[in-house]
């Protein structure tokens, strides 16, 4: 992981992604005035921590920064992405993001995090069974997460 004082530091590596390849990322919004027990003291006050009392429409909703190097540059370029639709519904989101998510909770489940509080291996079967798509590997997935359940009886 990289430390939130490199992310400018073009010498400072995060990773590799191939030519033509795609990642995707998932983040967890906290909302102003929530507490995250989660959020590591030493983290400095963020763009949106400030309360305000209501959101106009056209008011940022989150900002997206991330840098890529082109093949053989020395230099990063930033791209910014401002938001300011409010976020989805989980059930409105697309099957992508749906599968994602369930994907990633099933993760956290195996390798025990702590931030998984009170979710099973059950609400990841539901996850999938609001997914379209069902093809071969989501089949085999749900298969797995069941096997997975009832193996850990979680």
């Amino acid at each position: 992981m990289l430390n939130a004082e490199d992310f400018n530091d073009d010498k400072k590596d995060a990773g590799e992604l191939g030519e033509n390849g795609t990642v995707t990322f998932l983040y967890e919004i906290v909302p102003q005035g929530v507490e995250d027990e989660n959020r590591e003291s030493s983290i400095d006050s963020l763009k949106y921590q400030r309360l305000t009392e209501s959101r106009a429409a056209n008011e940022e909703y989150c900002t997206v920064k991330f840098r890529y190097k082109e093949p053989k540059e020395a230099k990063s370029k930033l791209v910014v992405i401002t938001h300011t639709d409010s976020p989805k519904s989980f059930a409105e989101a697309d099957d992508n993001i749906q599968l994602a998510a369930s994907l990633a909770l099933y993760g956290m489940l195996l390798s025990e995090s702590k931030y998984t509080k009170k979710q099973s291996y059950k609400e990841v079967l539901d996850c999938l069974d609001k997914v379209d798509v069902k093809d071969e590997e989501v089949i085999a997935l749900q298969k797995m997460v069941g096997q997975t359940q009832k193996l850990k009886r979680r």
